[in-house]
């Protein structure tokens, strides 16, 4: 798990929280995305991994994290990256789990390993029954959007240009 980029897929087998899970899978069949695979690229799905997030964020220097969120003020099927101090204070990054993204996040800041470059990317998935939307064509078009940003931060990696 030595790869300094990490996208870490954060969901659930159930419903809609698994939006993550399938866009991770979506980035792996990805071309753009191949030969950065296992040497400067890790893609991983987790199942409401609580504080063992951490555990992710070891040797990582580049972390993107992926979630369904219930954000009203975007459209379902878009994505917007969040900051640390958004999700400190946002309840709708709130887990019905006892321990969730924001609690790990907030734990990985007090103890300091909040890796120096970490993108939060929130998945708009509206309200529980939306499941009739073309979820594998926004799948596939969020896959195609992030690939390219993902491969440039690999890419960097390979040069040695990281800022």
């Amino acid at each position: 798990m030595f790869a300094p980029v990490r996208v870490i897929g954060i969901g659930s087998p159930f419903g809609l929280d698994r939006i993550a899970w399938d866009l991770i899978a979506a980035l792996q069949q990805s071309e753009k995305l191949q030969t950065y695979l296992d040497r400067q690229l890790m893609l991983e799905s987790l199942d409401r991994p609580g504080v063992n997030l951490l555990r992710y964020f070891e040797a990582a220097e580049y972390v993107f994290i992926i979630d369904a969120v219930i954000d009203d003020n975007f459209s379902i099927g878009e994505i917007k990256d969040y900051s640390i101090e958004e999700i400190s204070s946002a309840e709708l990054l709130q887990s019905a789990h006892s321990f969730g993204v924001r609690e790990a996040l907030s734990l990985a800041q007090t103890l300091n390993c909040v890796p120096q470059k970490t993108r939060i990317i929130g998945i708009s998935v509206g309200q529980e029954n939306n499941q009739h939307f073309d979820w594998d064509g926004i799948i596939s078009r969020l896959a195609a959007c992030l690939a390219p940003e993902i491969a440039e931060v690999c890419d960097a990696f390979v040069r040695g240009t990281v800022t």
